[in-house]
């Protein structure tokens, strides 16, 4: 007698899915909540979106300018509060553009060499996505970092020092509140404002077009 036919807590054998990537594999499990029932979607680059010049793009950021073309008003980013409520979005158009001028800030004001690391020290959200992006036409390294939390400076302040030392990060990308937070007395009797790296705002934003996006060699 099969012993999954009496005992029911037995584990049960791996299934063998057809044409279903781990991926797939993973969305049923967690829809489900058991086993995979189906679960399937339609290719990222299907033919019908008219987007055959994306399987020619190289780069993330090569594919993100020609989804802003093709594709500007489709959502790729929605931002919930903690009621679940939606509080922001970012296109793929929205997407670019303000990543076009993080790139230009950083080319005009940081004037960063290719490959250099490049702190960004944002809470999670639309700003983060955008400056890790902006930091992709240029061809940094965006290296994401916490922010210090501003009720336990003593704490928190030493440990983004750290990680902007030991990933040599030659720049910080942040919002005007945080990089006031770094600079304020409190800040540097923790850690001295002298020994951050430049810091660039990107709540004030050149508005001018990238002309060039980074090419790997």
């Amino acid at each position: 007698m099969c012993p999954h036919t009496c005992v029911t807590n037995l584990p049960k054998p791996r299934e063998v899915h057809g044409e279903i990537g781990p991926a797939s594999v993973m969305v049923g499990n967690i829809v489900q909540g058991v086993r995979l029932a189906v679960a399937q979607g339609r290719d990222i680059m299907d033919d019908s979106d008219n987007t055959n010049d994306l399987r020619k793009q190289n780069f993330i950021t090569d594919v993100l300018k020609s989804r802003s073309m093709t594709t500007p008003d489709h959502i790729l980013f929605t931002l919930l509060n903690s009621k679940n409520m939606e509080v922001a979005t970012l296109s793929c158009s929205q997407l670019y553009k303000r990543a076009e001028r993080i790139a230009c800030l950083l080319l005009e004001r940081g004037k960063p060499n290719t490959g250099d690391h490049v702190a960004l020290i944002y809470s999670p959200g639309i700003d983060l996505i955008c400056a890790f992006y902006g930091c992709l036409l240029v061809g940094v390294v965006p290296v994401t970092i916490r922010p210090p939390h501003p009720q336990n400076l003593q704490t928190t302040l030493p440990t983004v020092r750290m990680i902007a030392n030991v990933s040599k990060s030659s720049l910080i990308l942040s919002t005007g509140p945080v990089i006031k937070l770094l600079k304020s007395k409190e800040a540097n009797n923790v850690v001295e404002i002298k020994s951050w790296p430049p810091t660039l705002d990107t709540d004030d934003l050149p508005k001018r077009k990238l002309n060039q996006l980074y090419k790997a060699p």
